[in-house]
């Protein structure tokens, strides 16, 4: 607990300390993160490992191409032996200086095979589609690093059941630490 205190000292200190990004025309964001995920339809809560790569034509608008990994489950039966999720969308931005605050649409594919556990059914892997409604806050604490806290409803649906289509739609919370560059200005 002390640690996480220390923690979020140091990012509020770094925070006040930062220099505004009064134009992101040209940066390109790439992350590494974390997400915990909640189940709509069963209890399941998958751990995702969480990476994106972003990218600014214009100030308010960026083009974002996201990954998601499950890496573990915080509940005895597993909700997936396998998902890795490919997004890729648009967001709008809101906010200026250290702040920002977007929310955006990412369609995507997801290759899938839920656990054995959940549901006493061996079942395949299977490609399928998936939408995303993500918002996110990002504060900007020096000019090449950034954190960010993100919010997102996934729509999924697994179409590989006899019985008809398993609906895994779940809602993440995710944060981590992102890299930015400016390209061009």
């Amino acid at each position: 607990m002390v640690k996480i205190r220390y923690i979020f000292i140091l990012l509020l200190i770094a925070g006040l300390s930062a220099t505004a990004q009064t134009d992101k025309t040209g940066v390109l964001k790439f992350n590494l993160g974390l997400g915990q995920s909640y189940m709509n339809q069963n209890a399941g809560k998958p751990l995702f490992l969480d990476g994106y790569l972003e990218y600014f034509p214009e100030n308010r608008i960026s083009i974002k191409g996201s990954c998601n990994q499950s890496l573990a489950e915080r509940n005895e039966a597993r909700t997936f032996d396998n998902y890795t999720g490919i997004l890729f969308g648009a967001f709008y931005h809101f906010g200026s200086g250290i702040s920002d605050f977007a929310v955006g649409l990412q369609p995507g594919v997801v290759l899938m095979r839920p656990g054995f556990e959940l549901f006493q059914v061996e079942l395949t892997n299977s490609i399928t589609p998936s939408m995303t409604a993500s918002t996110v806050y990002t504060l900007h604490f020096s000019k090449h690093f950034n954190f960010y806290l993100s919010a997102s409803y996934n729509r999924v649906l697994y179409r590989g059941a006899d019985h008809g289509s398993i609906d895994f739609s779940n809602v993440m919370l995710s944060g981590g630490l992102a890299y930015q560059i400016r390209l061009f200005k």
